[in-house]
């Protein structure tokens, strides 16, 4: 095995996340079969050389030693449920000494938690699954987390899970694999487009905005549900039984802004998602968000600084850069 590229050890911990596991291995698989080499190899392997389950049930058996890789190769932690309630000593230790002997570690999904618990993501920014990061937020002050697909840095690298770990394995591919790869595994994974990891996660309301008064959540669920045919203040107030007068009072408090001008936050966010991880007409974004056209481009670029036109653009010539 010394003779070998460098690869990816996937160190799957039991009920592991499936999905996000298979969608990085997928992109690899791809990348090996349309190179027509195995230019990027990868293997599975666990803490105790032991089968384990992921969390849909089915089992996994290891094909490769931790004790064989060479510090060439990356780890990539992949975990799921449970990693918030139990903490797993065994790995925290490897991943430590994986880290001192030069491997570079990624964590996918509830992997990130793993990273974590090793002190590997002290004073970084990161992302994780939106279901992780209270977790994280309320142990780990020293990590910045973001609600961002992945993070990829030159030794460490973060993903909230899901089909954004295939998001990450494209980005790496893009930057070290030959041109026109990234393209041809995205059109036989039929990827409408490969998200750059700063896109956000589409996160619950409730993560994203949240508030202690049961009336305010309300209001919130509301908006979130009434996107493309936003609703009137008035009317939100009279459906959760309280004056427009006083609801507008609790945003203040809770948020420092108008209900309006948070429910335009709110449109405008999944108007940017969709802008950026899909490529649909920006007049039907527009328009499913409760946005005229030329209305949208004004309050987007007032939002994020640049037209919605150009934005997508400039996403276009990351990925060819």
């Amino acid at each position: 095995m010394t003779n070998e590229k460098p690869g990816f050890a996937f160190l799957l911990e039991d009920q592991f996340a499936m999905l996000a596991f298979t969608s990085a291995v997928e992109v690899l698989r791809l990348a090996n079969k349309l190179s027509g080499e195995i230019a990027f190899p990868y293997w599975f392997c666990t803490i105790d050389r032991q089968r384990v389950h992921a969390s849909n049930g089915v089992a996994f058996e290891p094909n490769r030693a931790l004790n064989t890789l060479t510090r060439r190769d990356k780890i990539v932690m992949v975990s799921g449920d449970g990693v918030c309630t139990a903490k797993n000593p065994p790995i925290a230790s490897y991943l430590r000494k994986a880290v001192r002997h030069g491997h570079h570690v990624w964590g996918i999904s509830s992997g990130v938690v793993r990273l974590a618990e090793a002190g590997l993501l002290n004073k970084s920014e990161i992302s994780a699954h939106w279901e992780d990061i209270p977790y994280i937020e309320d142990n780990y002050s020293d990590i910045i987390v973001t609600s961002s697909l992945f993070h990829l840095g030159e030794t460490v690298a973060s993903c909230a899970g899901g089909i954004a770990a295939a998001d990450l394995m494209l980005s790496y591919i893009n930057q070290t694999g030959p041109q026109g790869l990234v393209e041809n595994i995205s059109a036989r994974l039929i990827m409408d487009r490969v998200r750059q990891g700063r896109v956000v996660q589409k996160l619950p309301t409730k993560l994203r905005y949240r508030s202690p008064h049961p009336r305010v959540q309300l209001a919130l669920e509301l908006m979130e549900a009434s996107i493309s045919k936003p609703l009137p203040i008035s009317d939100i107030a009279d459906k959760i039984a309280i004056s427009q007068r006083q609801l507008e009072r609790l945003f203040m408090k809770e948020f420092d802004q108008s209900p309006n001008n948070l429910y335009i936050e709110i449109r405008l966010e999944r108007a940017r998602y969709d802008l950026l991880a899909t490529n649909r007409r920006i007049i039907d974004i527009a328009s499913d968000s409760g946005f005229t056209a030329p209305r949208f481009s004004t309050i987007y670029k007032d939002a994020f600084g640049v037209l919605p036109n150009e934005e997508r653009k400039r996403q276009k010539n990351a990925l060819k850069s």
